[in-house]
């Protein structure tokens, strides 16, 4: 059975003010339940001045301390206004508290303090682009050119317009804070990256979610096995490296990299603990070496996983038949014994 979610402050406050109202009602239920039990006959009428005579003081009929006698009843004028100020009192109290129940419910923030100003960073990170490549690539992990390149195959992506009347921020800048926060490690929080940004962390969530959803759009793009034109220059282009005929089959390499975990994972993780002494995932790349583009990959092996059995998850290594010609092979490090590979 999955664990119970905490209650929210908006539920906790609901909760609360619910009770409140539960609690409220209890000494009218009382006092009315009190005087309907009591007998049908009811004694006479008394006039005003009977009424002080019983009173001492008209200005505070009953006193807050006074001990009031088991058989006192006092008279009916005045037991049918005090239960009348009785209901007035409780209908104003259940609007009160009706009012306040919607209010939590519907308020958008139940406690808002003060605006908290908000200075990005993003001018000058495109100053960077211009005129200062290095540290562009410093902040978003990649060169300007590389940038405007992914810009341009997602920014007319549908995820990007909505019907709504405040327009969404320009894509650019969304990729920025999307890749800056890829770039940053476990010990840089959603509010760091925010501040920096100068927007809230749910807006630094919401670009996250917008760029990813139009990345993996472009996954069949990207990803993508090359023409026979594209092998063949590939061919030529390894003999002119190495100076060899016989290594011009190999025009594809794979290697395996591991991605640290910012901490262990709660399910089995100590399967996770790889060769560099932290808790990752285990990544396998095949690149095509003339551009170093991806051609294939497999993910989601835990840390401690070989790379020549995670390898085994590539689609090149089910269908190496299909996609190697003859006598065309892979490069790889002695991590992958050619036993394993099943003729690759």
């Amino acid at each position: 059975m999955p664990p119970r979610r905490p209650p929210t402050d908006r539920q906790l406050w609901a909760y609360v003010v619910d009770n409140s109202i539960g609690a409220a009602l209890i000494p009218f239920i009382v006092f009315l339940s009190m005087n309907i039990l009591q007998e049908y006959s009811p004694p006479p009428l008394l006039t005003f001045q009977q009424m002080l005579d019983i009173f001492d003081d008209p200005d505070e009929l009953i006193h807050p301390h006074a001990v009031i006698p088991a058989d006192f009843r006092p008279p009916t004028l005045f037991r049918e206004r005090l239960i009348t100020d009785t209901l007035v009192t409780l209908e104003d109290l259940i609007t009160s508290y009706s009012a306040l129940h919607d209010d939590i419910l519907y308020r958008r923030v139940i406690n808002p303090g003060q605006p908290i100003p908000k200075i990005s960073h993003l001018p000058l990170l495109f100053w960077h682009s211009d005129y200062s490549p290095r540290d562009f690539r410093r902040l978003v992990r990649m060169a300007p050119a590389a940038f405007e390149y992914i810009l341009s195959r997602i920014e007319n992506h549908p995820i990007f317009f909505n019907n709504s009347n405040n327009a969404q921020a320009p894509v650019r800048d969304q990729l920025a804070v999307t890749l800056y926060r890829f770039g940053r490690y476990g010990n840089v929080t959603v509010g760091d990256i925010a501040e920096w940004a100068g927007v809230s962390t749910g807006t630094v969530d919401n670009y996250t979610k917008r760029v990813m959803f139009a990345l993996i759009g472009q996954h069949d793009h990207a990803l993508r096995w090359p023409s026979h034109a594209e092998i063949e220059g590939a061919k030529r282009w390894v003999v002119s490296k190495v100076g060899c005929e016989t290594w011009r089959n190999g025009y594809l390499g794979v290697d395996g990299t591991l991605s640290e975990l910012f901490e262990k994972p709660a399910w089995y993780g100590d399967a996770f603990f790889g060769k560099n002494a932290a808790f990752s995932l285990n990544t396998q790349v095949v690149t095509f070496l003339p551009t170093l583009r991806f051609v294939d990959y497999a993910i989601g092996n835990a840390g401690s996983v070989h790379d020549s059995e995670a390898f085994r998850m590539t689609h090149i290594y089910h269908h190496h038949a299909r996609l190697l010609g003859p006598g065309e092979w892979i490069w790889a490090d002695s991590a992958y014994p050619s036993e394993t590979c099943e003729g690759v």
